[in-house]
């Protein structure tokens, strides 16, 4: 016997009959390829009488084997069921001979389903509604199609999507767009022209574009990189310009070059003209051309950033064909009829905006914080988490100091790596956040601080904005005190007591750090710490009296450094007027379970 369906998915199927409009055609059957069940059924909707949409489809839907879990694509059938692609689609293009669908699954969940918790969601889990309210979507979804009303205006904006493409074997095609460069691209007339590229990681060969160049004698439109980006040349791209997405309607993007010319024609645009002028008699050898238009946030907005699609292109021959001239003309001539004609397939890549505003919204600082120049004295398990925290929730730039470099016994809680045991812990940590963030510069400097001797290093410290002290050392805070900052600084020392069962974080504003308050202000939670812990009794690393070691678990650190990063977002933001000192402490319950920290600043101290 072949599988059989589950009870869950007969109780989905039961609840199809009472739904008006829709009917399951066959018994579900279990597709080995897709590890699914396929149901097969028919969708009637009010349409209009002129709708592009049949009031009759045929459909499949695909179920995953432990429905109502997993996923529910809906596509429509070879036979009988719609061609054309429209918005909240994917291409609908003929898809895998043996499959009897084709390829444009519908778009049946809501916005908040990427979340993947349907505790957020509308959508029902239960067996007898969850295949219900999927349908119930599509048929709804058919209605709005055929009214063209898909995408109303106010909706988030959403490109189409690409055909004949597979992003598992091509790298994205990265560039860097935002309001700024859409203004430049809206005082320049050209329309076609080169880019320069850069390899992001020799490994990755993910290629990035730096900039677009246009004719001569006009200036180049330079994408919004906050640092030198890719390491290796790559040869250069081709672009041109289209005023809007260069689709089919309703919203598909084309699979030919023939459909490309079409869609290029609908916006008065001539592709061949453009692409002629762009290339020239210059080789092309896989070759990306990218297609850039204006593209807002919400349909009917004002346009925002520009957005790049990219497509490979075919290479030319290098040599003379037979038929064809052996001049630019004749060359161009050749790879128009040969290798772009109408019916050749377009290659399409995965393209993606890592514009700082675009691959931050996940969470970032507030733009204050982040405009911020950051020194960060000590590059320790303290000073590398919050480093670490800092760039990649946004700060362009910060410079860390450290003279020491990295041992074994660090790496039970520092960011570094073992392959790092010897190397200075100031510079190899900015390499490893140079690698790490898109937009962060991030500069080490292999010295104890102040450094002696070296102007341009006291330059650069001078010239940071915040000044945040991870040593928890006194030599360094008294360094800290007597440095010429050359001007007013907000100064945070952050440090941690031990165990990590305490974060201090002292807060100060003006042209010299105050040591003398901050010493007066943190001493009497030291002693508080040594009346309740043995300061005798740390942990050590090596034989003797000279190797004691702060105790702190890698949990407790990077706990205490999050709620610090908030201390000091707040301090950078609204320096404080005179110097406060913040404490925070782990907390537990009378059982010894951790229930969260508290600040503790106002407390009275334990006598």
């Amino acid at each position: 016997m072949g599988k059989q369906p589950t009870e869950s998915l007969r109780a989905g199927l039961s609840a199809i009959a009472d739904l008006p409009g829709i009917i399951i055609i066959d018994e579900p059957a279990w597709d080995s390829a897709t590890k699914c069940w396929a149901i097969h059924c028919r969708i009637t909707a009010s349409v209009p009488p002129d709708s592009p949409i049949p009031a009759v489809t045929g459909w499949y839907v695909l179920l995953d084997a432990h429905y109502p879990d997993g996923d529910i694509s809906i596509y429509p059938a070879k036979v009988g069921g719609i061609t054309q692609t429209f918005p909240h689609q994917n291409y609908n293009g003929v898809g895998k001979a043996q499959e009897p669908w084709r390829t444009g699954k519908l778009c049946t969940w809501t916005n908040i389903a990427p979340l993947r918790r349907k505790g957020y969601d509308v959508e029902p889990g239960e067996p007898e509604r969850n295949l219900a309210w999927h349908l119930e979507r599509a048929q709804e979804w058919l209605e709005l199609a055929s009214c063209n009303e898909l995408a109303p205006p106010g909706d988030p904006f959403e490109l189409p999507d690409p055909p004949n493409r597979n992003d598992c074997d091509v790298a994205k095609v990265a560039f860097c767009e935002g309001p700024s460069t859409l203004a430049q691209w809206q005082e320049t007339a050209d329309l076609c022209g080169t880019a320069e590229v850069r390899m992001l990681k020799p490994d990755s060969s993910i290629p990035a574009v730096i900039r677009f160049n246009a004719k001569r004698n006009r200036p180049p439109v330079e994408q919004e990189w906050r640092k030198a980006i890719g390491e290796d040349e790559a040869p250069p791209a081709i672009w041109i310009r289209t005023d809007s997405v260069p689709i089919l309607p309703p919203w598909q993007l084309p699979a030919t070059w023939g459909e490309l010319r079409q869609a290029c024609q609908s916006q008065v645009i001539n592709l061949d003209a453009l692409l002629r002028q762009a290339v020239g008699g210059r080789p092309i050898a896989s070759t990306p051309l990218l297609i850039g238009f204006p593209i807002p946030d919400k349909i009917g907005g004002p346009n925002l950033r520009m957005h790049w699609l990219a497509l490979r292109l075919p290479d030319n021959p290098a040599w003379q064909l037979p038929g064809f001239r052996n001049n630019e003309q004749g060359r161009w001539q050749a790879y128009k009829h040969i290798k772009i004609c109408d019916i050749a397939a377009l290659d399409w890549l995965p393209t993606e905006n890592w514009h700082y505003d675009e691959v931050s919204v996940r969470g970032r600082l507030t733009a204050d914080a982040a405009r911020s120049s950051l020194l960060i004295i000590g590059a320790g398990a303290l000073g590398s988490v919050l480093a670490e925290m800092l760039a990649r929730a946004g700060v362009g730039e910060i410079t860390v100091i450290d003279s020491d470099r990295i041992e074994a016994g660090n790496l039970v809680r520092h960011t570094l790596l073992a392959s790092d045991i010897g190397r200075p812990k100031a510079s190899t940590l900015a390499a490893r956040l140079n690698a790490a963030t898109l937009h962060a510069s991030i500069a080490g400097i292999d010295a104890a601080f102040p450094p002696k001797n070296n102007v341009e290093s006291a330059a650069k410290i001078s010239a940071c904005d915040v000044v945040i002290d991870t040593t928890g050392d006194d030599k360094a805070a008294a360094a800290m005190g007597n440095f010429q900052w050359g001007g007013t600084k907000t100064f945070i020392s952050v440090s941690l007591g031990i165990h990590a069962c305490r974060l201090f974080c002292f807060t100060a504003r003006g042209p010299a750090f105050p040591n003398a308050d901050f010493r007066d202000r943190l001493q009497p939670w030291l002693q508080l710490e040594s009346s309740q812990y043995d300061v005798d009794d740390l942990p050590r690393d090596g034989p003797g009296c000279w190797h004691p070691r702060h105790p702190a678990r890698i949990d407790d650190v990077w706990m205490m450094a999050a709620a610090a990063v908030r201390l000091i977002e707040q301090a950078v933001v609204n320096p404080p007027d005179a110097p406060v000192l913040a404490v925070f402490e782990r907390q537990t319950d009378a059982a010894g379970n951790f229930v969260g920290i508290r600040d503790v600043s106002r407390d009275e101290m334990p006598r």
